[in-house]
């Protein structure tokens, strides 16, 4: 019976990500892990007994922050705005991007395997 409880508690708590999920844009993607890693430090922070798990839940949260700056293009957003545009901006956004990027799946494979242990 717990697990049934425990399984619509799920599918009321995702109902909102999956209802916006498209298959045809990586935006989503990122979108759903933000939402696990968020969901899963929330949970860790709660009621998690290992040593580690605020450092755990406090990785997941920042790999969770440079996955929104990626899918939400941060960087890229502030030249919008900018009147004064050179090309060094331009360049200094993708390769922030590309930082930002590069930064999230590297403590993705580096953690993945020991944040819940």
């Amino acid at each position: 019976m717990q697990n049934f409880i425990q399984g619509i508690r799920n599918l009321i708590k995702w109902f909102p990500i999956i209802w916006k999920d498209r298959d045809s844009d990586y935006t989503f993607i990122m979108e759903i892990m933000k939402k696990k890693l968020m969901f899963s430090a929330e949970a860790m922070r709660k009621y998690s007994l290992h040593t580690s798990a605020g450092r755990s839940a406090q990785q997941m949260e920042q790999c969770a922050i440079l996955l929104d700056i990626v899918q939400n293009e941060i960087f890229q957003e502030h030249l919008i705005n900018k009147e004064d545009l050179k090309q060094n901006d331009v360049e200094n956004a993708i390769a922030a991007h590309n930082r930002a990027r590069v930064d999230a799946f590297e403590m993705l494979s580096e953690h993945i395997e020991s944040w819940w242990f």
